[in-house]
C-alpha cells in the first residue's frame, strides 16, 4: 500500500473479505462453541446487573434536571411580568408629560401675544405723541412766519421807496384763494414755507445791495428833475453868472438833464422788475404754504391719528390670528401622540412576549442538552461495561489455542491483512489529521501542500455482528478487543464527493459532520487553495454560521456568503459550471487528465479545489440548478469541483436530477430503516458503525477560523516571481529589437512562459483591459521594467501616459529611466494630445528618413544605414479619458491615434492602450481598435469581455483572480486564447531594478535619462527649467531680448511658459486668482530672473505687497529683496506715497529724456485690492482740480499703466478676483494689461477677462496664460515656491 491513505471503496472491499473469513471460521469453530457460550453467558449476566444499576442512576439524573429547569422557568415568568408592569408605568408617564407640554405651549403662546399687544399699544402712544409734537412745531413755525412777513413788508416799503409803482404792487394784498389738499402734508409744507420766506429775504438782500436802488431809495426818480433844474439854475446864476435873458442856454441844459434822467430810468427799470418778480414768486409760494399749514393742520392731525389707530388695530388683529394659528399648530403637533405611545406600548409588550418565548425556548433547549449530556454519560458507562464483557470473552478463548492451531494460523494471516490495512490507513491519516484539541488549534499553522484527501470519520467494524458472530476461541479474536476501526477518507480526485440520504431535514449529525469536513479541509490546505460554495436553504445559513467569519478576511473562501434563495442557488451553480468550462478550456485542454495533475506541474499558479456544500437538497433547487448539479457530478471531479450533499428524500426532486448518476459519482451514506442510524450504502449492514467526527466547539472553532481567515487574507492573489522572466545571470540589454520586440510577461499554464511580442506581421499594437484589482497596473509595470531589462535605450524608447487619478508611472520619471522620453502622471487631455502630436511628428520624421534610405522597416533601416533607431512604445493607461467629451481634443486625438496605429507599424512605433473598461471610448473609431491585434484581457465583466475580444469569445468573463489573464494575438478570435498568470513585481523590486538599469546606463557611458515629466496634479518645479539653468549659467544670452519671466511648465511638449515685456503699449501682466502660494512663487521667480539678466545699473524692481508683518510670506519677500541688492525697493521700508511720487518723477524724467535705452523698471504689486490708496476714483478723474489729481497715487498709477511700457516701465499686478479689478482700475487701465494669468475662477469671470470660459474648469494646479497680442491661451502648471537656497545661489552668481 502506498503512503497515501485508502479510499472508502478499498476499505469496503477489505471489510468484505473480513466478513467472509469470519463466516468460514465460525463454521469450523462450531464444535467448541459450548464452552465459549458458558463464558459468554456469565459475562452477559454481569453486564446486565450493572446495566440495572446504571438505569437507576439515569432516572435519578433525569428527575434532578426536571426540577432544576422548573425553577428556571418560574424565575423567567416572574421577570417578564415585572417588565410588563414597567412598560405600563412608562406609558402612563408619557401621556401625563404630553398633556403638561401642551398646556405649557398654550400658556407660552398667550403670554407672547399679550406682550406683543402691550408693545404695539406703547408704540401707538408714542406715535400720537410724535404727531402732537409735529403739530406744535408747525404752530411755532407759523408764528415765526407771521412775524417775519411783517418785517419783510417793512423792508419792501423801505427798499422800494424810489419805486412807488412796484411798492404799491408788492403791498397790494393777493386776492387768490388757496385750496387745502385732502391729505395735506404740513411737515413738508412748513419746511417749504420757511424756505420761501428765506428766499424772499435773500432776493431783498440782493436788490438792496445794488447801487442804484440804494441811490433811488433816498431820492425818488420823479424828484430828481425839479431838483436838478433848481440846482442848475442856482449854479448858473450865482457861480456862472448866466444871463437869464438868454433862455436858450438854461432851457437846453435842463432839457439835456431831463433826457439823461429819462434814459437812466428806462435803462435800469428791468433790474427792479426782475427783483419784483422773484420776490413776488417767493411771497406767493409762502402765502400758499401758509394757507395750507393754517387750513390743513387740523386735517393732518386727524388723518395721522386715524392712520395710527388703524395700524394698531391691524397689528392686534394679526396677533390674535397668530394666537389662533399657534393654538392650531400646538394641537396638530400634539395630535396622534397618545395613539403612537399606545402603539409603542403594544410593540414593547409584544417584544417582551417574544423575548419571553425565546427565553422559554432557550431554557427548553438547555434542558434538552442537559438530558442529552446525561444520556451520553450513561451511554459511555454502558459502553465501558460492554468492553469489559468482551474482555472476559476474549480471555476465555485462550483455552482453545492448542486445538485450533491450524485454524488460528489461517485466522491470524487473514485478519492480519485486514488489521494491517486499517492500522496503516490510520497512521497515514493521523499524520495530517489530529484531534480538535486546544493544543492543535493554538499551534496550527498553514501547510504548504494539500494532501489530496480528508478524514471525516471512522468506520468501526464489530466482528461479532459482521458475520453473525466471531469464533468463540480467544486465539481467534481480533486486535483491539475484537473491534476494528479505520478512517473514513475522501480521496481527491477519485472519491471526493459525498452524498447523505435521509428522510429528514436538518439532521444534526450530518450537519455536524459536514462542518467537520470543511474545517478539516481548511486545516490541511495552503491558504487560498480551497473554495466553498455553501447552500443552506432550510437553515438559512445557521447550520454553517461559524464559517461566515472567513468572509471577513477573504470572501473568496466561501464565495462571500451562504446561499439560501432559489435564484442565488441557481446562479452559483451555473457559475461553478462556468468554472468547469474555464478549467477544461484554459488549463486541461486534453493535456492533463484532471486539475490535480495540472496542479502537480503548475507550482504557485495551481488552481483551487472547489467544494459544493448542499444541505437539505432539493429545497429551493430549480430545474436549471439541478441540471447544473448533474453537470458538476459528471465532470466536477476532473475540474477540481466536489460535492458534499445532504439529500432529504421526502422532497420531490427536479426532473433534471438523476439520482443514479449522482450516486455513481459520490460516496453514499443513507439512513437505516430500523434505527435511523447512518450507514454506508454498499450492502454491508451488520457490524458496521459509522462514527462521524465532530467539529470543535463553536467558541474554540471560531477563533481558529479567524486564524485561518487571517492566513488566507489576500490569498486569492497568486504571485509568480518576477525573477522567472528577467534575463538570466543579469545579462541585461542583450536583446535586439530590429526584427521583433518580445519579452515574457507571465506563466502560461504549468510549464510555459507567456510572451508579449510587437513587430511581426499584424502584431503591432496591443489592447489591455482589466477592472479595478485585476492586476492591470502590475502588468504595465512588468512590461515596462522587463523591456528596460532586456533592451537598451537605443533599442526601445517609451512614451508613458497615465490618465488615472494616481501616480503609476511616477517612478519612471523620478528614477529618470533612460528609455523614457515622456512620462505623464495624472495627465490631462491637453498634454496627452501633445504626446500624440510629438509621436505624429516622429512618425513623419521616420518616414522621411526611411524614404531617403530606401528602407521598409526598422531592420532594413539599420542594415542600410548602420544607424540605430529604437522602437517607440506608446503606453496610455485609461486611454478612454481622451474621449470622455466630444470636443476638439477628442476629435484630434482620434485622428492622431488612428494615424499612429495605421502607419506606425512600418516605422517601429507601437501602441499599448490600457483601460479598466472599454465602454467609455465611444468617439474612438472601432476601426482603430481593430488595428490592435494583440488583446490582453484580465478580470472584467461580460460586456468588456466581448469588447476586448470578438463577439464569439467571452472567455475573459471567467477570470477570477488578480493577474490572471488571456493573451490573444489574433484580434480576439477564440482559438488564439492563451491563458496566463502575470508575474508579480512589487514596488520595492521595481525601484531596485530601475536603480540597476541606471547603473548599467552609466557603465555604458550613456547620459543619464532626462525624460519630459508631466505631473498633472502637482505644481511644476523651477529646477527643471532648462532655459533658466542656461540663463543662470551664462549659456543663454538675453541682453538684446525683451525682459522675460518664466511662469511654469506647459500642458504640452514644448518649452516653459514665459512672458516677454516689449516696449510697447499693453505690455503689463495681471495675475487673477486666489492661489496666494502660486502667485507668491510666480512673483518671486520673476524678481529673481529679471534681476539676474535684465536690470542694468539704473534698472530697478519695486515691490508693493500687503503681507502682514511677521508672516512667512513677508519674511520670504524681505529675504528675496535683500538678495537683489540695490536694484529693489518695497513698501515695507518706504511709504507707499513716497514710492508713487518717485514713480511719478521717474516717468516724467523718462518722458523728457532722449535716451530710449534706459533699463527696465518693474513695479510688482501683490494684492492690488488691499491698497485703498491705489483704487481708481472716477469722480476724481473728471474733477477740474488738477492739483488733486497730480498728487493722487491712484491717478499716478493709472498714468504709469497707460504711458509706462513705451518708457520701459512695466507692471506685474496680482488681484484676487474679477470684481476687485473694477474697483481698483479704470477700464482703460485694464485694457493695458494685455498679458493675463488666470487661476481657477467662475466661467463668467473667465469669459469677461479672456473671452473664454476655460478658466472655469482648469483645476487646482493649473493656470491660463493669455496674450492679447497673439490671441493665444496657454494652459500651464505654475511653479512651486523655490527654496531660499536656490535664490541665494543665483544671488552669488550675480556677485
Amino acid at each position: 500500500m502506498s503512503d497515501s491513505p485508502s479510499g472508502i471503496s478499498e476499505t469496503i472491499k477489505m471489510i468484505s473479505s473480513l466478513e467472509s473469513v469470519i463466516k468460514e471460521t465460525v463454521e469450523q469453530e462450531e464444535a467448541i462453541q459450548s464452552q465459549y457460550r458458558l463464558v459468554s453467558a456469565r459475562a452477559r449476566r454481569e453486564h446486565d446487573e450493572s446495566l440495572e444499576s446504571i438505569d437507576s442512576d439515569y432516572k435519578n439524573s433525569l428527575a434532578e434536571i426536571q426540577s432544576k429547569f422548573h425553577r428556571i422557568n418560574s424565575d423567567t415568568e416572574d421577570f417578564y411580568k415585572q417588565r410588563n408592569k414597567w412598560i405600563e408605568r412608562a406609558y402612563s408617564h408619557s401621556i401625563e408629560r404630553l398633556n403638561k407640554n401642551y398646556e405649557a405651549k398654550k400658556n407660552k403662546s398667550i403670554s407672547e401675544i399679550q406682550f406683543k399687544t402691550l408693545t404695539f399699544k406703547r408704540n401707538h402712544e408714542d406715535r400720537i405723541s410724535e404727531i402732537h409734537q409735529h403739530q406744535a412745531s408747525v404752530e411755532s413755525i407759523l408764528e415765526k412766519v407771521s412775524v417775519e412777513n411783517k418785517s419783510l413788508n417793512l423792508r419792501i416799503n423801505r427798499i422800494f421807496r424810489g419805486y412807488p409803482l412796484i411798492r404799491r404792487k408788492l403791498n397790494k394784498k393777493s386776492q387768490k384763494i388757496y385750496n387745502c389738499p385732502e391729505k395735506p402734508d404740513i411737515i413738508s409744507s412748513s419746511e417749504e414755507l420757511k424756505d420761501s420766506i428765506y428766499k424772499t429775504s435773500e432776493a431783498l438782500d440782493k436788490f438792496e445791495n445794488s447801487k442804484i436802488p440804494k441811490f433811488l431809495r433816498c431820492t425818488p426818480l420823479h424828484w430828481l428833475y425839479p431838483l436838478s433844474v433848481s440846482g442848475i439854475s442856482l449854479i448858473g446864476h450865482y457861480i456862472l453868472k448866466w444871463n437869464y435873458h438868454d433862455h436858450y442856454l438854461p432851457l437846453s441844459i435842463c432839457t439835456f438833464v431831463y433826457s439823461l434822467l429819462f434814459i437812466f430810468k428806462y435803462k435800469y427799470k428791468h433790474i427792479c422788475l426782475e427783483s419784483y418778480y422773484e420776490i413776488e414768486k417767493h411771497r406767493a409760494k409762502s402765502a400758499e404754504m401758509y394757507s395750507i399749514c393754517i387750513n390743513g393742520r387740523e386735517i393732518w392731525r386727524t388723518t395721522q391719528t386715524k392712520i395710527a389707530e388703524e395700524e394698531l388695530n391691524k397689528k392686534i388683529k394679526g396677533l390674535n390670528e397668530d394666537l389662533g394659528s399657534q393654538a392650531e399648530e400646538n394641537k396638530r403637533t400634539s395630535h396622534g401622540k397618545p395613539e403612537r405611545f399606545l402603539e409603542k406600548k403594544k410593540s414593547l409588550l409584544e417584544r417582551t412576549q417574544k423575548n419571553k418565548q425565546a427565553k422559554v425556548e432557550s431554557n427548553k433547549t438547555r434542558k434538552n442538552e442537559a438530558i442529552l449530556k446525561s444520556d451520553q454519560f450513561f451511554e459511555d458507562r454502558k459502553n465501558e461495561l460492554l468492553k469489559s464483557r468482551d474482555s472476559l470473552i476474549n480471555e476465555s478463548k485462550e483455552s482453545r489455542n492448542k486445538a485450533w492451531n491450524e485454524l488460528k494460523l489461517k485466522w491470524a494471516n487473514s485478519t492480519k491483512e485486514v488489521y494491517d490495512f486499517c492500522h496503516k490507513n490510520t497512521l497515514v491519516t493521523n499524520e495530517c489529521f489530529f484531534e480538535w484539541n486546544d493544543e492543535f488549534l493554538k499551534n496550527w499553522s498553514a501547510p504548504l501542500e494539500f494532501p489530496n484527501y480528508v478524514n471525516f470519520g471512522t468506520l468501526k467494524i464489530d466482528p461479532t455482528l459482521l458475520a453473525n458472530g466471531l469464533p468463540s476461541d480467544t486465539d481467534l479474536s481480533l486486535p483491539k478487543d475484537g473491534t476494528i476501526e479505520t478512517p473514513l477518507n475522501l480521496i481527491f480526485p477519485e472519491e471526493g464527493s459525498l452524498l447523505f440520504e435521509t428522510d429528514s431535514s436538518g439532521n444534526e449529525q450530518i450537519i455536524s459532520s459536514i462542518n467537520n469536513i470543511i474545517l478539516r479541509l481548511l486545516s490541511v490546505s495552503p491558504p487560498g487553495k480551497l473554495s466553498f460554495s455553501i447552500i443552506d436553504p432550510v437553515g438559512l445559513g445557521q447550520n454553517f454560521a461559524r464559517l461566515t467569519h472567513l468572509a471577513d478576511y477573504e470572501d473568496s473562501i466561501i464565495n462571500k456568503k451562504i446561499w439560501t434563495q432559489r435564484e442565488h442557488i441557481e446562479t452559483r451553480i451555473l457559475e461553478l459550471n462556468e468554472h468547469m468550462e474555464k478549467v477544461i478550456q484554459m488549463y486541461l485542454r486534453n493535456e492533463y487528465e484532471s486539475i490535480t495533475a495540472y496542479n502537480q506541474n503548475a507550482g504557485n499558479i495551481s488552481e483551487k479545489y472547489h467544494f459544493l456544500i448542499v444541505a437539505d437538497f432539493p429545497t429551493n433547487f430549480s430545474d436549471a440548478a439541478a441540471r447544473g448539479l448533474m453537470s458538476i457530478a459528471a465532470n466536477g471531479a476532473r475540474c477540481g469541483i466536489y460535492t458534499i450533499i445532504h439529500w432529504d428524500k421526502r422532497q420531490q426532486t427536479p426532473e433534471s436530477f438523476l439520482q443514479n448518476d449522482m450516486k455513481e459519482t459520490s460516496i453514499c451514506i443513507n439512513e437505516s430503516k430500523n434505527d435511523n442510524a447512518l450507514q454506508l450504502a454498499n450492502g454491508l449492514k451488520k457490524g458496521i458503525t459509522l462514527r462521524f467526527d465532530s467539529p470543535p466547539a463553536n467558541e474554540k472553532s471560531i477563533e481558529w477560523i479567524k486564524l485561518v481567515g487571517n492566513e488566507s487574507s489576500d490569498s486569492n492573489r497568486i504571485e509568480v516571481p518576477f525573477e522567472q522572466i528577467i534575463p538570466n545571470n543579469n545579462n541585461y540589454w542583450q536583446n535586439e529589437s530590429s526584427d521583433e520586440l518580445t519579452i515574457p510577461i507571465g506563466r502560461a499554464g504549468a510549464t510555459k512562459l507567456q510572451n508579449l511580442s510587437f513587430g511581426k506581421g499584424t502584431r503591432q499594437h496591443a489592447l489591455l483591459a482589466g477592472k479595478t484589482g485585476s492586476g492591470k497596473s502590475t502588468l504595465l509595470h512588468v512590461v515596462i521594467t522587463n523591456i528596460a531589462l532586456h533592451f537598451s535605450p537605443s533599442e526601445v524608447e517609451f512614451y508613458l501616459v497615465d490618465f488615472k487619478k494616481g501616480v503609476e508611472f511616477k517612478c519612471y520619471g523620478s528614477k529618470k529611466l533612460p528609455h523614457a522620453r515622456v512620462v505623464a502622471i495624472e495627465s490631462d487631455r491637453e498634454f496627452g494630445l501633445s504626446v500624440l502630436q510629438k509621436l505624429d511628428a516622429e512618425l513623419k520624421d521616420r518616414g522621411e528618413a526611411f524614404r531617403k534610405a530606401g528602407a521598409q522597416d526598422i531592420a532594413s533601416y539599420k542594415r542600410i544605414t548602420n544607424e540605430t533607431m529604437p522602437r517607440s512604445l506608446l503606453i496610455i493607461d485609461e486611454f478612454q479619458e481622451f474621449f470622455v467629451e466630444d470636443d476638439k481634443i477628442a476629435q484630434q486625438a482620434s485622428v492622431l491615434l488612428d494615424r499612429i496605429v495605421r502607419q506606425g507599424r512600418a516605422f517601429g512605433i507601437h501602441v499599448l492602450l490600457g483601460s479598466q473598461t472599454l465602454g467609455g471610448a465611444y468617439s474612438l473609431a472601432r476601426a482603430t481598435l481593430g488595428q490592435m491585434v494583440i488583446r490582453i484581457a484580465l478580470m472584467c465583466n461580460e460586456a468588456d469581455a466581448y469588447l476586448i475580444m470578438d463577439e464569439g469569445n467571452p472567455a475573459p468573463r471567467l477570470l477570477t483572480r488578480p493577474g490572471e489573464g488571456i493573451y490573444n494575438d489574433s484580434a480576439g478570435s477564440v482559438e488564439s486564447n492563451s491563458p496566463f498568470q502575470t508575474v508579480w513585481l512589487s514596488e520595492e523590486q521595481r525601484y531596485s531594478y530601475l536603480d540597476q538599469i541606471n547603473e548599467i546606463n552609466l557603465e555604458k557611458g550613456n547620459r543619464s535619462g532626462n525624460p519630459i515629466v508631466f505631473e498633472g496634479n502637482s505644481p511644476a518645479d523651477i529646477m527643471e527649467n532648462i532655459e533658466l539653468k542656461e540663463l543662470i549659467n551664462g549659456d543663454l544670452t538675453v541682453s538684446d531680448q525683451a525682459p522675460l519671466i518664466w511662469l511654469g511648465s506647459p500642458n504640452s511638449i514644448k518649452g516653459p511658459t514665459r512672458a516677454s515685456f516689449l516696449r510697447q503699449s499693453g505690455n503689463h501682466m495681471m495675475i487673477v486668482g486666489q492661489r496666494d502660494d502660486a502667485i507668491l512663487a510666480m512673483l518671486t521667480i520673476a524678481m529673481v530672473t529679471l534681476n539676474k539678466k535684465h536690470l542694468k545699473e539704473d534698472g530697478k524692481i519695486i515691490y508693493i505687497g500687503g503681507e502682514p508683518e511677521g508672516t512667512p510670506e513677508r519674511e520670504h519677500i524681505e529675504k528675496t529683496l535683500s538678495l537683489l541688492e540695490k536694484n529693489s525697493d518695497s513698501n515695507y521700508h518706504t511709504e507707499l506715497g513716497d514710492i508713487v511720487q518717485y514713480l511719478d518723477r521717474e516717468i516724467k524724467k523718462r518722458t523728457a529724456s532722449v535716451n530710449t535705452k534706459s533699463s527696465p523698471l518693474f513695479i510688482i504689486i501683490n494684492g492690488l485690492q488691499k491698497f485703498k490708496k491705489l483704487r481708481y476714483d472716477e469722480d476724481l478723474a473728471y474733477s477740474f482740480d488738477s492739483s488733486a489729481k497730480d498728487s493722487n497715487p491712484a491717478m499716478i498709477l493709472n498714468e504709469i499703466i497707460t504711458e509706462g511700457p513705451a518708457l520701459g516701465i512695466h507692471i506685474i499686478v496680482s488681484i484676487d478676483n474679477y470684481n476687485n479689478i473694477g474697483r481698483s482700475l479704470s477700464r482703460k487701465a485694464l485694457s493695458e494689461f494685455e498679458m493675463r494669468v488666470l487661476f481657477q475662477m467662475s466661467a463668467n469671470d473667465s469669459a469677461a477677462l479672456i473671452d473664454s470660459t476655460q478658466a472655469g474648469s482648469i483645476g487646482m494646479h493649473k493656470a491660463l496664460f493669455y496674450n492679447e497680442q497673439t490671441g493665444v491661451i496657454e494652459t500651464f502648471r505654475p511653479y512651486s515656491l523655490p527654496p531660499m537656497s536656490w535664490i541665494e545661489d543665483i544671488s552669488r552668481t550675480n556677485s
